[in-house]
């Protein structure tokens, strides 16, 4: 599936422990969807609750993607969870609607990985959701933690390559 490339100005930032994509980079990642009966609601169209499955589903694809899956984190006795998920609809989804869920990386900071998401009907690219999340990295104790090296350099490898 060609994933065509939005592309999103961001600011670089004057603070040296934010790591940012450089500007005119966007989403790069797409992962394609047809809606299923069991997500639907006694209105006919996807149910609320069901966007973040969604979108949950493509960033374990992109971590896998990475070579890297909850289960390779959580056995160095490291952790990640969401602590921020903002969503805002525009349209809803309905019985059968192909759609795709593309990935952006906002900035990392520390402990946290901030990341934009986008659910676009398709085939006439119409915006369905957009969402941003906020992700923390957790040690052993469960305490935050720098974003692991290895994560951080292979997110950012991702994204700020310049495949189309």
């Amino acid at each position: 599936m060609s994933c065509p490339v939005l592309r999103l100005a961001v600011s670089t930032s004057p603070c040296t422990s934010v790591t940012r994509i450089p500007a005119m980079q966007g989403l790069r990642r797409c992962h394609e969807r047809r809606v299923r009966d069991c997500e639907l609601d006694q209105y006919g169209v996807v149910n609320n609750t069901v966007y973040p499955a969604y979108i949950e589903r493509a960033r374990e694809e992109l971590i896998s993607s990475l070579g890297m899956s909850r289960t390779s984190i959580a056995s160095t006795g490291n952790a990640m969870a969401l602590t921020e998920l903002t969503i805002k609809y525009f349209t809803p989804l309905k019985r059968g609607d192909k759609f795709v869920v593309k990935l952006a990386l906002g900035r990392i900071k520390g402990a946290r990985i901030y990341a934009e998401q986008f659910i676009e009907r398709l085939p006439d690219r119409k915006l369905v959701v957009e969402s941003t999340a906020t992700i923390i990295c957790l040690d052993r104790k469960h305490r935050p933690t720098r974003v692991f090296p290895e994560l951080s350099t292979k997110l950012l490898d991702l994204f700020s390559s310049h495949e189309d």
